[in-house]
């Protein structure tokens, strides 16, 4: 599924926060709304290449006034989003493909249960 990222919001976010892990977790809320709920996020959301440029510059003038003594825009590097196989999805700039990164729930009780005792109907 395709979303596309609100630019000013984006800036908000680095605005608004004064750590790293807040502008990413920030970012992952607006492609996942359901963020809450996601236990583990298995891969990663897919931009173009201009738009991880623009995030990346985003986040190393971040890390330059909050974290000078870090690799700026190290995080983001490391746990934003992807740009390997954007040319697949036919994205555009500051479009986000979320199919790439698969969200595993977290269980609530009566989930828990369930597939504890082996429901067959579990998941479906």
């Amino acid at each position: 599924m395709k979303i596309k990222l609100d630019k000013t919001a984006v800036k908000k976010l680095f605005e608004d926060n004064d750590h790293q892990f807040q502008v990413i977790e920030g970012l992952y809320r607006m492609v996942y709304p359901d963020y809450d709920d996601i236990e583990k996020l298995e891969g990663w959301p897919t931009i173009t290449e201009n738009t991880n440029r623009d995030i990346s510059r985003l986040f190393i003038n971040f890390d330059r006034k909050h974290h000078p003594n870090v690799f700026n825009g190290g995080l983001w590097m490391n746990n934003g989003f992807s740009q390997m196989c954007a040319g697949e999805f036919d994205l555009e700039d500051w479009e986000v493909e979320t199919s790439t990164g698969k969200p595993r729930y977290k269980l609530d009780s009566d989930d828990a249960d369930r597939l504890m005792a082996g429901d067959s109907n579990y998941g479906k």
